[in-house]
């Protein structure tokens, strides 16, 4: 029988936009082994901050870190485990690098997810998104980290308002602004899964969930990527706009579970911090500064 790898078609866009004078998004995409993570693939957006060339370095440094620390990984405690420390050595380099190159206020968001089996491992921070396709529906599996989320989540604004609130680019949290950091690392079943898909707010903020979900299934994975990206582009395109999507094989069961990470610290369950001082990030102030500088 083939390896589940090789079932597994996957395709990536990421493109300036219409309005931006670069492109500071970055995605990635392997199937099979990604250093020593064994897992059928691994996927990642990130959507760098800060200005000129900041957040495009900010986006490279955390994909090329995060992918080098699972290549010397020791999966001892488990999947999940590994790319929680390589997250977290992500933004220890992305924030020693702002300081060290006089980049002050740079960072990312990453969303990061390794197929493997039945299971989708997530290692996510920011606002760009992970999305399961299920029945032909878009089920977002990732949390947005931002003030406009927050508020939602606290009843004091309605989710349809959010979409186009003045503040819906400011973030509570991202990679590499402060040297504590915050992720959302989880285990989601894929069972029932049409498709995964990762995006950044270049492309939602243009293309319902709807529209995604149409796109992701009943077509080649790339020609999903290209046509989501002209969607979003055709209605403005006023950011960077990136998706990867993996179209995966059939698996049996419609259960959806949510497991957390046995080796995290399980605050809300879902939220691991970096460092021991356990301060909150400054991000929340600073990116008040950067928005508008959005990649």
């Amino acid at each position: 029988m083939p390896r589940r790898n090789q079932t597994i078609d996957i395709g990536s866009a990421s493109d300036t936009g219409m309005k931006r004078a670069m492109n500071q998004d970055r995605v990635f995409s392997q199937k099979g082994e990604t250093g020593n993570l064994h897992a059928d693939a691994l996927v990642i957006v990130a959507d760098g901050m800060g200005g000129h060339a900041a957040g495009d370095i900010a986006a490279t440094t955390a994909i090329e870190t995060f992918t080098s620390a699972l290549g010397s990984a020791d999966l001892g405690n488990g999947t999940l485990a590994a790319m929680e420390r390589a997250a977290l050595e992500a933004n220890r380099s992305v924030f020693e690098k702002a300081h060290n190159e006089n980049l002050e206020g740079m960072g990312t968001t990453l969303t990061a997810v390794a197929l493997s089996g039945a299971d989708a491992m997530i290692a996510h921070i920011g606002d760009s998104r992970a999305y399961l396709i299920k029945s032909g529906k878009a089920q977002q599996v990732s949390t947005d980290h931002s003030w406009v989320e927050e508020q939602v989540q606290a009843g004091r604004l309605k989710a349809e308002d959010a979409r186009e609130h003045p503040s819906r680019n400011v973030l509570t949290r991202a990679l590499g602004i402060d040297r504590d950091a915050r992720f959302e690392i989880k285990t989601v079943a894929l069972r029932g899964a049409q498709s995964l898909v990762l995006c950044s707010d270049g492309l939602y903020n243009h293309v319902t969930d709807a529209e995604i979900a149409e796109h992701a299934v009943g077509q080649r994975a790339q020609k999903a990527c290209d046509a989501l990206v002209k969607l979003a582009n055709e209605r403005g395109g006023t950011d960077n706009i990136s998706v990867v999507i993996a179209t995966l094989p059939s698996l049996a069961s419609d259960e959806d579970k949510t497991i957390d990470s046995a080796a995290t610290k399980r605050t809300a369950g879902l939220d691991v911090t970096q460092g021991t001082s356990g301060r909150r990030s400054r991000f929340g102030s600073l990116i008040r500064r950067l928005t508008g500088r959005r990649g």
